[in-house]
């Protein structure tokens, strides 16, 4: 791998550890230490300028940058709720933004 000029090696799993569009779980800031619950999202890539180099822009009805972000286990990945819950944010996020060959239809 080729260093950057300093000499030293560029950290580059949070551009390997996702596909665009991949499911993901990070943690609810919202809630307070030790109640943090893990919410399911979409990963976007790598969040530039926000966070350390590890964050990544996550939809979940908004783009937000979180870290840690984790990819879906395989029990996740065959589960009926985690299945239910990303039918149901999919139709969530299709409503706000639409898809590639629609608008939205607050915006029409």
């Amino acid at each position: 791998m080729a260093g950057i000029p300093m000499g030293e090696e560029g950290e580059i799993s949070n551009l390997w550890r996702f596909a665009w569009y991949n499911w993901c779980i990070f943690r609810d800031r919202k809630a307070p230490f030790p109640e943090e619950t893990e919410v399911l999202g979409c990963c976007l890539g790598p969040a530039r300028g926000q966070g350390n180099k590890m964050a990544q822009c996550v939809l979940k009805g908004k783009v937000i940058a979180r870290r840690p972000v984790r990819p879906l286990n395989t029990a996740e990945l065959t589960s009926p709720i985690i299945r239910k819950k990303q039918a149901v944010l999919d139709v969530a996020i299709k409503e706000k933004h639409g898809v590639s060959l629609t608008t939205p239809k607050s915006r029409r």
